[in-house]
């Protein structure tokens, strides 16, 4: 999931690294399916997940930004290509692609203004970890700018359950027939409804610059 929260004019522009669709029939995968809200990058004309801080950083080459696109989405399916937003020191993007080995996305763990680094444990997530002394990010991807939550549909992300998303509706009781046909009803019960979508907790992130 990706959402842009703020950036420059005509900010959509900053969609500008496109590249060849890795999988563009497959809902999971190891290193093929690409997540909108991943970080990525175009390797050898092909989109891919940028690699874990864990493995050799010194090798990656290329411009970074973040899939604006599921890889088994229609839009990807028929072109047959993934869009990036780019890292353009200035917009705000949201993404639930965070390692969850840092711990609880929430803001006593990522305190506004900590820095955001690839991970260092799974290709194309964000991570708060800049990996080890010997494999260690130069630079951050950006900083945090808050945590929040959005909708998104079903199915339920993990750790999201249908009973935690109800919510409390009033509905009428039954009706009690008058002489004069009338029905009348005398007061409302409560009743659980759920929610067809769920929210899920993001991190917003201030972008660095490529």
């Amino acid at each position: 999931m990706i959402n842009v929260k703020k950036g420059q004019a005509f900010s959509l522009q900053q969609a500008d690294i496109r590249g060849t669709n890795p999988n563009p029939t497959a809902y999971s995968g190891s290193g093929t399916v690409i997540t909108a809200g991943e970080l990525c990058y175009s390797n050898a004309g092909t989109i891919a997940g940028v690699p874990a801080a864990g493995g050799v950083p010194s090798t990656f080459v290329g411009l970074k930004g973040f899939a604006i696109n599921n890889s088994y989405d229609g839009d990807a399916i028929e072109s047959q290509k993934i869009a990036l937003y780019t890292l353009d020191g200035n917009s705000i993007i949201e993404t639930d692609q965070v390692d969850s080995n840092d711990g609880a996305l929430n803001l006593t763990t990522y305190p506004v203004g900590t820095p955001i680094y690839p991970s260092q444990n799974t290709v194309g997530l964000v991570s708060k970890t800049n990996g080890s002394s010997t494999n260690a990010w130069a630079a951050p991807i950006g900083w945090v700018e808050g945590v929040r939550y959005l909708q998104n549909a079903t199915p339920y992300p993990s750790g999201v359950t249908q009973a935690s998303q109800n919510y409390t509706s009033a509905t009428e009781s039954s009706a009690t027939q008058t002489q004069s046909g009338i029905s009348t009803y005398n007061g409302t019960t409560k009743s659980s409804t759920y929610k067809p979508q769920v929210n899920i907790p993001v991190l917003a992130i201030k972008l660095a610059s490529n």
